[in-house]
């Protein structure tokens, strides 16, 4: 869809970064000025954040998948390599399943292959209800700050209020119906055993989000498995550990370029 919102910086190896929840492109501001001196990056606004028009009916992950999956052909990419934060990592998975041959690699920055467990599914579907009775303002201002690690926090302080004024202008539908898309997606982990193209892990060990055990856990699925782990990280490495995260990113996409 030409009518999504996107960023088109550097030439060489085509990269497409995918948000996480209550966020937009923005996000890979830091990263995206050193990672286009050495290939072409695309970042995108998923369809309802940001300057991107909402699907307009309940949608699942997939059908996201597939809304990205056009917009990409509209400008001209046929393979490339896909990495999504978070949320973007379920989007990520979920396009691989459908478009595996248009992917030279898949990258999932603190993401997650797993189904969510009951106790998740369970708190989905509260946030859905808290959010319908308490608005989007009331959920954005203590979720962006759980996102990062505590001793992070005060250092960072800038960059949540940023984050937090832009989540603030989410609309309400658009985060009720994502919370739905994930507390209803299915595991990959049996698609991943068996993809043969390079996934990269970036791990924070203190992400509450993902759990240091189920990244762990979740590294051992892949056949060619490229591992960041991040400490003093909660879920958002791309503002606490960005240097890091940068020559991370940097060696992955080599070894993709030198490898399909």
């Amino acid at each position: 869809m030409s009518s999504i919102f996107y960023t088109d910086t550097g030439k060489g190896l085509p990269v497409v970064f995918l948000h996480g929840y209550c966020e937009t492109s923005n996000v890979w501001n830091e990263l995206r000025p050193q990672l286009s001196k050495k290939f072409r990056i695309i970042t995108i606004d998923l369809p309802g954040f940001g300057e991107s028009p909402p699907l307009k009916y309940e949608f699942s992950l997939e059908d996201v998948a597939k809304d990205i999956k056009d917009f990409l052909k509209s400008i001209g990419l046929k393979k490339y390599v896909l990495i999504g934060h978070s949320m973007g990592g379920y989007a990520a998975l979920s396009f691989a399943k459908l478009y595996e041959d248009l992917l030279l690699g898949l990258g999932l920055f603190h993401s997650n292959v797993f189904e969510d467990d009951k106790e998740k599914k369970d708190n989905r579907t509260k946030l859905m209800d808290f959010i319908r009775e308490n608005g989007v303002k009331s959920f954005i201002k203590t979720f962006i700050p759980s996102l990062f690690y505590k001793e992070n926090i005060n250092a960072l302080k800038d960059t949540i209020l940023n984050l937090k004024k832009s989540a603030d202008q989410t609309h309400a539908e658009s985060i009720i119906q994502y919370a739905r898309a994930m507390r209803d997606r299915k595991g990959s982990e049996k698609f991943l055993e068996h993809f043969s193209k390079p996934v990269m892990f970036i791990i924070g060990e203190e992400d509450i989000s993902v759990p240091l055990h189920k990244s762990l856990e979740q590294i051992s699925i892949p056949r060619n498995v490229h591992v960041l782990r991040l400490t003093g990280t909660g879920h958002m490495g791309m503002f606490e550990k960005p240097i890091e995260s940068i020559r991370f990113i940097e060696g992955f996409l080599n070894f993709c370029r030198q490898n399909h």
